[in-house]
């Protein structure tokens, strides 16, 4: 199964129904080649891992390569996952104490945490002034 995504159709699915269950399959981006061997339309493909790679252009029929480049993975450490396991609820909820610094004054205000102990503000001095 082929799915083909180019500027004109910008959605398309890349999921499988297979036995009532989806399978993802991967996108593959391929660009064109042309004759003076410089790079033409760039369009994407929705093509299971064990399909062979493109070799022409399923609608002109003309010469592609596959483009390589790095996934864009949601994982464990994703920025998302950081920003929001960093929050400021978060970090009080687990006992953490968090400053943010006031640029203008040189002090630091308190944004997240509940421990009395810890002072609401404090002004940290310049380092050599």
């Amino acid at each position: 199964m082929v799915a083909l995504a180019t500027s004109d159709n910008l959605y398309f699915s890349s999921a499988k129904e297979q036995h009532g269950r989806y399978r993802h399959m991967p996108v593959y981006v391929y660009c064109e080649v042309l004759e003076d061997g410089s790079d033409g339309e760039t369009f994407e493909v929705t093509q299971s891992m064990n399909d062979e790679a493109l070799k022409t252009h399923p609608e002109t029929g003309r010469k592609v390569r596959r483009v390589y480049f790095a996934p864009n993975l949601a994982m464990r450490y994703s920025a998302q996952a950081q920003k929001s396991s960093l929050s400021n609820e978060r970090l009080s909820s687990l006992g953490f104490t968090k400053y943010e610094k006031d640029k203008l004054t040189n002090t630091y205000h308190k944004v997240a945490g509940k421990d009395p102990r810890a002072p609401e503000s404090f002004h940290k001095p310049v380092a050599g002034a």
